[in-house]
């Protein structure tokens, strides 16, 4: 059962560092986000999705650097780890508009023309979330009783990137091995995702955690919350008192045409690239010293060689 957190209660950063610590993710309310803001964001990013394949190329990533602009992961490619094993059932716009990395006008961002409001939903969404991850760290660091001098790296000097996953309808059942997203844990720091729904048991094809078990369970949420997770880097900076979770998305059945069609918006927080992470609290031995950046890019670049991201 996913945990819930209210952020405007008393006990709110309590609450976040139990279910994180037990559960690696919980749905928050209170968070700040107004739903016009999230309405806008997914109407022009769905709208950006069916736009014709020759159109979304016109921002397809080029294969340099970190990830950004359109990439058709499902389509198998070198860049995407198409050629080592069964590519992913999804294709995603990423961008990065963190004042760290230069805003929207950050190189490497490619905003498409179509939708004309796109560009505006990203931005006013961006912001939102930009602070609230960072109202989060703050509020973890409390409860978690580090008094971090070097906070702000995760806060306003946080280096995150904004991605909306789109899961096209599947007409027939796929090849084996073949997922929508693969099993991993997410690699920074929160990770906090807007789903279209909150999938059941009579609703298949959307997220699930694994559990301590091995076992894996759909994740629900209230209408309204986003779900926040924690990411490798967080379990590292918390010294394993945060756990960064594995999880997957699941292919529906076949057959459900437009009903199977799924949209996702996803912040992927990180901390400033040239930071190093160390245990500031728990077991300080246990995880040796990285530079976000080299985490981020050795990341990257196991998924693209369809590396396994967790034990």
């Amino acid at each position: 059962m996913t945990p819930v957190v209210d952020l405007e209660s008393s006990g709110a950063a309590t609450e976040l560092v139990d279910a994180l610590r037990a559960h690696g993710h919980a749905a928050v309310l209170g968070h700040g986000v107004g739903p016009d803001v999230i309405a806008e964001m997914r109407s022009t990013s769905r709208e950006f999705f069916l736009l014709p394949r020759a159109e979304k190329a016109l921002v397809e990533f080029d294969g340099v650097g970190h990830w950004r602009g359109w990439q058709p992961v499902m389509e198998g490619s070198a860049r995407y780890g198409g050629h080592e094993r069964p590519t992913e059932l999804l294709e995603r716009l990423e961008q990065n508009l963190c004042p760290s990395e230069g805003g929207a006008d950050a190189p490497g961002n490619r905003w498409p023309t179509r939708p004309p409001g796109l560009r505006a939903a990203w931005c006013a969404y961006h912001d939102a979330v930009f602070a609230l991850t960072a109202r989060l760290m703050a509020a973890l660091a409390g409860a978690l009783g580090t008094d971090d001098p070097d906070l702000d790296a995760w806060c306003g000097d946080q280096w995150s990137n904004l991605v909306v996953n789109h899961f096209p309808p599947l007409d027939a059942a796929p090849e084996p091995d073949r997922v929508r997203v693969a099993p991993h844990t997410d690699h920074g720091g929160l990770t906090v995702l807007c789903a279209d729904d909150a999938p059941g048991d009579d609703d298949p094809g959307g997220l699930e955690v694994r559990d301590d078990r091995g076992g894996w369970s759909a994740v629900g949420q209230p209408e309204g919350a986003l779900l926040v997770q924690a990411g490798d880097l967080l379990e590292r900076w918390s010294g394993g008192r945060l756990r960064a979770t594995p999880h997957r998305v699941v292919n529906p059945p076949p057959g459900l045409g437009e009903a199977s069609r799924r949209l996702s918006i996803v912040y992927f927080h990180q901390p400033r690239l040239d930071f190093v992470v160390v245990p500031v609290t728990g077991d300080r031995g246990a995880y040796p010293a990285v530079a976000a950046g080299d985490h981020v890019t050795s990341r990257q670049d196991a998924y693209r060689r369809g590396e396994p991201s967790f034990d």
